[in-house]
């Protein structure tokens, strides 16, 4: 699981980041490659990544928020980088924002992409 808080009551918020393999055409996800932490080389990853994909599959770099209570999975949102950037919010599955992204997740992602 990604960075996380202390499980003490079944109550915590845990982040991951994620390669997300993707169908151009339909939209379906085909695969997930999760990171506690970038890797120091964004793009050169998303190069090793896109290897073993198939015509009309790319990939994305997504950040994930998981939110947990009482100890099962209550909400699932997602930040997608888009054209280089990480968006300020977080959005749910009907991509209304939702939570903000923290700042230390805007620090890592400038150190470790490169535009």
């Amino acid at each position: 699981m990604g960075k996380q808080m202390a499980y003490a009551d079944g109550n915590v918020t845990e982040y991951e980041w994620d390669f997300e393999s993707f169908d151009e055409v339909t939209g379906d996800i085909i695969d997930h490659h999760h990171f506690d932490k970038l890797p120091k080389d964004v793009a050169a990853e998303i190069t090793r990544e896109k290897k073993w994909l198939e015509q009309n599959q790319q990939v994305r770099l997504v950040l994930v928020r998981n939110v947990y209570r009482n100890w099962s999975l209550s909400c699932q949102t997602w930040a997608h980088v888009e054209k280089g950037n990480l968006p300020e919010f977080f959005r749910d599955a009907y991509e209304v924002e939702d939570t903000k992204v923290p700042k230390r997740f805007h620090a890592e992602f400038q150190t470790r992409n490169p535009n």
